[in-house]
């Protein structure tokens, strides 16, 4: 069995509180809590306002699954997409795919 981890990590955007992060994410771990292709969810912040997402996979397979079903998801829910716009400053967004063994 492989262990894939994604570790997504950027910036809030200027004048958004960490509740309104902790929010947006909990509605996206509602979304995919019946997701059997994703092994595991969450974020934290650091002290500077880093968030980091942390999502673990059994496979390779289930990691491409899940970039198509966001993409679902965040078609199906526009709103999701505009929150996560509005909270989480794209442009420092930098997503790391560890394997391990």
């Amino acid at each position: 069995m492989e262990n894939i981890y994604t570790l997504v990590n950027f910036e809030l955007n200027k004048g958004i509180e960490f509740s309104e992060w902790k929010k947006l994410s909990a509605d996206i771990n509602d979304d995919l809590k019946n997701a059997d292709w994703l092994h595991f969810r969450d974020s934290g912040i650091d002290d500077k306002w880093n968030v980091y997402c942390i999502l673990k996979w059994e496979s390779d397979e289930a990691h491409k699954t899940f970039e198509v079903s966001m993409n679902k998801t965040f078609a199906e829910h526009p709103e999701m997409m505009k929150e996560f716009w509005r909270i989480a400053n794209m442009a420092t967004m930098i997503t790391t795919q560890v394997n391990l063994i």
